[in-house]
């Protein structure tokens, strides 16, 4: 009978453990969790390359845009030299390591440049005029083959976007595109890309973010493929649907603000916590002054007669509503985080007291140790 390969599985097993398919001779077993991943994945690359490198580009896994650019690029034969092949690697880390332009001009960097590339002479290295047509066109390039998979897409394209605010309060619009593609052997696979980081000049009114998104659209030739689009719940994102409905309306395509628009499911969580702490501090004895819902919430505190008898008759609780733990809570923590010797004095002061056994019981008969954990520093 002809050998059956097993389905490629993304996502992880509930197994304890796993083991490397492709080992047939000895069995390499490893557990279940997070800090294998890169144990495994050098494993693969080292013991069996190709058949890894097909894997990863077939089904598009993690860094498969990045991985072996040459084939057989490790271990193997490597690609010859070439100016062309030098400027293309070259820009390719200026973008994906997010370095500055300027880095070019650092004189110890070309002087390590000269050193290993023997090949290499000073007039043959850019600085940042050559350097920025360079990112330019590859730019263009890159942009072509990213309009030609769209094209290529199957079905609708659907889009997440948000804005961002640099350092010089410059804002930035960010639209992901989420459609299926079809893989190197015939597989239709999810293939997410970011499509547009455009600065957006003006007001962040619903109509002014209308126009940035479809014209970004347009330039993609893809306006008349909209399925879905992702926003957070914000009151210009309401207005920003409704335009974007006008304006595609006076081009012919339909698009309906509600009914092709998904409200950002973790936003959605963030404000429903935010409410319910705050009525949760609210919720005082009938007839107190806090008791108050003047704030225009839609949330109400609970009237229920036996409810408030419950409350009031529990003074530990009663005492932590009037003081509003949250708030305070809140407050420490933006405190902490105002500045780096804040954070390490926070640091200094949670090494100290696990020394001394403070936190816990009153009595000291339970000790408790707070980690070191990188979330609570950045509380």
């Amino acid at each position: 009978m002809p050998e059956v390969e097993a389905p490629f599985q993304k996502t992880r097993p509930k197994t304890a453990f796993v083991g490397c398919r492709f080992c047939i001779d000895e069995w390499h077993v490893w557990s279940n969790t997070n800090p294998q991943t890169a144990t495994i994945r050098e494993h693969l690359i080292s013991k069996h390359y190709d058949k890894f490198r097909v894997a990863v580009l077939t089904n598009k896994l993690k860094g498969w845009e990045t991985f072996g650019h040459a084939p057989g690029a490790r271990g193997k034969e490597r690609e010859p030299f070439s100016l062309e092949g030098f400027y293309e690697r070259f820009v390719r880390w200026i973008a994906v390591d997010d370095q500055s332009i300027n880095v070019i001009d650092s004189p110890e960097l070309r002087d390590l440049l000269l050193y290993v590339g023997t090949q290499l002479d000073e007039d043959d290295l850019p600085h940042r005029t050559k350097l920025t047509q360079l990112i330019y066109e590859r730019f263009q390039l890159e942009f072509k083959k990213l309009i030609e998979e769209l094209k290529n897409a199957a079905g609708r394209i659907s889009f997440t976007s948000d804005l961002w605010t640099d350092q010089n309060r410059r804002s930035y619009m960010a639209i992901t595109a989420h459609f299926m593609s079809f893989g190197i052997n015939g597989q239709v696979t999810m293939t997410t890309r970011l499509v547009a980081f455009r600065y957006v000049p003006g007001s962040h009114s619903g109509q002014n973010l209308a126009k940035v998104f479809v014209a970004i659209l347009k330039e993609l030739g893809i306006f008349n493929r909209i399925g879905m689009v992702t926003l957070d719940n914000a009151s210009n994102c309401g207005s920003m649907m409704e335009f974007v409905a006008l304006l595609l309306r006076d081009m012919g395509v339909y698009f309906d603000k509600e009914g092709n628009r998904i409200r950002c499911f973790p936003h959605i969580i963030n404000l429903a916590v935010k409410a319910g702490l705050k009525q949760l501090t609210k919720l005082l004895p009938r007839g107190s002054a806090q008791d108050q819902d003047d704030d225009g919430d839609d949330f109400e505190c609970d009237d229920d007669p036996a409810t408030q008898l419950d409350i009031e008759a529990d003074d530990p609780y009663m005492e932590i509503l009037r003081d509003d733990v949250v708030a305070a809570a809140h407050d420490l923590v933006s405190a902490c985080r105002a500045s780096g010797p804040r954070c390490e004095e926070f640091k200094n002061t949670i090494v100290e007291e696990n020394a001394s056994g403070a936190f816990g019981d009153d009595d000291h008969q339970s000790d408790c140790q707070i980690p070191l954990a990188r979330e609570e520093l950045d509380c």
